[in-house]
């Protein structure tokens, strides 16, 4: 049996293929590529590396001169858990990267369980109350009785009375008087005072 063969040359951008055909089959196969090379330790590069026969940036799909080890390395999470984003990446592996869809598929299998400890530090404002007495009492109270009362003027404070005596004492910055909770609270939790 005699087998007649013939050769094509097909080159993209970045590579090459050698292709047989076969008479007897009518058939292509890819018979060698010149592809060989790895995105170890290149992924995530940014342009063209024109002394590698293969590719390993965002836009080797596009033109088709990715490694063969892209997807496998570069699509993935190994050793990239809690890493800042980084746009050269084809995915992602960071805690934003769920919100976004823009995780690679083994970031729950790699990552989740992963925490990245930030410090920060929270201003609180002062919460201490300051009490004044009134030398004029438009509030009056009973001899010997102790009661606090919302200010009908001001729901940022409120008068406590003391032995007789009334004093005025103002909320923290933010806070109105609850009188339901005799303290002082969020504007969203004292009806009154909206």
């Amino acid at each position: 049996m005699k087998l007649t063969l013939s050769f094509v040359v097909v080159c993209g951008l970045m590579s090459c293929a050698l292709l047989v055909e076969a008479k007897s089959s009518n058939s292509f196969r890819e018979l060698i590529s010149n592809k060989a090379g790895s995105c170890a330790g290149r992924c995530g590069q940014s342009g063209t590396d024109s002394t590698k026969p293969c590719q390993c940036n965002l836009s080797c799909q596009t033109y088709g001169d990715c490694c063969d080890d892209y997807l496998t390395l570069c699509n993935s999470c190994d050793g990239r858990c809690s890493a800042a984003y980084d746009n050269k990446w084809p995915c992602q592996c960071n805690v934003d990267c769920p919100s976004y869809g823009n995780c690679c598929s083994d970031y729950p299998a790699l990552c989740q369980g992963v925490t990245t400890t930030v410090k920060t530090t929270v201003t609180v404002p002062d919460l201490t109350t300051t009490t004044t007495p009134v030398p004029t009492t438009p509030f009056s109270c009973p001899d010997d009785y102790t009661a606090k009362h919302p200010n009908p003027d001001d729901c940022h404070s409120f008068y406590e009375c003391v032995a007789g005596v009334a004093y005025l004492v103002n909320c923290p910055p933010g806070l109105y008087y609850n009188p339901d909770l005799q303290v002082c609270d969020y504007l969203d939790n004292v009806p009154s005072c909206q």
